[in-house]
């Protein structure tokens, strides 16, 4: 993790000169899918910095925390057992945008999710044993801009866990 955060540390300031930087947070929720189970609610909140290099052309990192849901049904031995799973990771996706209009843009790259937390409940009773680990994966989306500095989009990832997600956020000039 200290990795990436240098690793992007150093590539923001040396794309300065080159490049117009904005930030600001990002929000939003959808339906989560953990473990291959039913899909749960899920929400998110974090930051970005988008570094536009050439002509709307950009890289856009991003510290996301993300609370996610799913819940299941197994039958054994002719009994119903409930399962119940919450995660809380810290994802960090590196999207490249790309213009499909004024505005609207595509964005994709690789990301890492790290667990902070789950639990699984059978029964209503927790899983002692259940461990997560965290995962590289990727995400996918589109972005739309016509809303001044506010923006609007939709996003598929998956790391360890699926979700499509309603995203929103709002820039800010550096």
């Amino acid at each position: 993790m200290k990795k990436i955060i240098i690793i992007l540390f150093l590539f923001i300031s040396t794309a300065n000169a080159y490049s117009q930087f904005t930030y600001g947070p990002r929000f939003g929720f959808g339906a989560t899918t953990i473990e291959n189970v039913n899909a749960g609610f899920g929400f998110h909140a974090g930051v970005f910095i988008n570094a536009e290099i050439f002509d709307r052309f950009g890289v856009q990192p991003e510290i996301i925390y993300n609370f996610q849901t799913g819940s299941d049904e197994e039958d054994a031995a002719g009994t119903t057992i409930d399962i119940d799973y919450k995660h809380q990771t810290i994802d960090v996706p590196i999207l490249v945008f790309f213009p499909l209009s004024d505005h609207l843009r595509v964005l994709v790259g690789p990301m890492l999710s790290t667990i902070s937390s789950a639990t699984r409940e059978v029964d209503g009773e927790e899983d002692d044993t259940y461990n997560p680990e965290a995962n590289a994966g990727f995400a996918v989306g589109i972005e739309t801009d016509t809303f001044s500095r506010l923006r609007f989009g939709a996003r598929y990832r998956k790391a360890g866990t699926s979700s499509i997600e309603v995203t929103a956020s709002y820039t800010l000039d550096w």
